[in-house]
């Protein structure tokens, strides 16, 4: 991509044959994904119970009686909240260099991107590559 981006910035003419070639371009470019995943959770629950009894006994001349009566109440609440979420991070670099026929760096150039949109990043790199090779020659 890079040097289709050079020859259509007709600015230098572009040959396979190194015989024929003042400079070669070399070069690597890295691109990276990755994805980073949050997560939290919380909870929060609150409980009450409560009882109560009452009793009676009462007699005389071998006669008894009794009543009893009680009562319990118990009552709970809870609430929880959750929630995931992931990101994807892409990252892209691109190093170039111009060497000699001789093999002697000429010009040397490394570019990074960091979390932009991968089409956007592509043309950017090739941009920037051309325009550091341009204003060098």
């Amino acid at each position: 991509m890079i040097v289709s981006a050079l020859v259509a910035s007709k600015q230098f003419k572009v040959t396979e044959n190194r015989e024929r070639a003042d400079a070669i371009l070399k070069g690597v470019a890295l691109e990276k994904a990755s994805q980073e995943m949050h997560a939290y959770g919380e909870g929060t629950s609150a409980g009450a119970a409560s009882g109560g009894a009452h009793s009676e006994i009462s007699g005389s001349g071998g006669m008894v009686s009794g009543s009893s009566s009680g009562g319990f109440i118990a009552r709970h609440m809870g609430t929880e909240d959750s929630s995931v979420n992931t990101e994807t991070i892409h990252e892209a670099r691109v190093a170039v260099r111009l060497v000699n026929p001789d093999g002697d760096v000429i010009w040397t150039s490394t570019q990074e991107s960091k979390g932009s949109q991968i089409q956007k990043r592509q043309r950017r790199r090739r941009r920037q590559v051309c325009e550091a090779v341009a204003s060098r020659y």
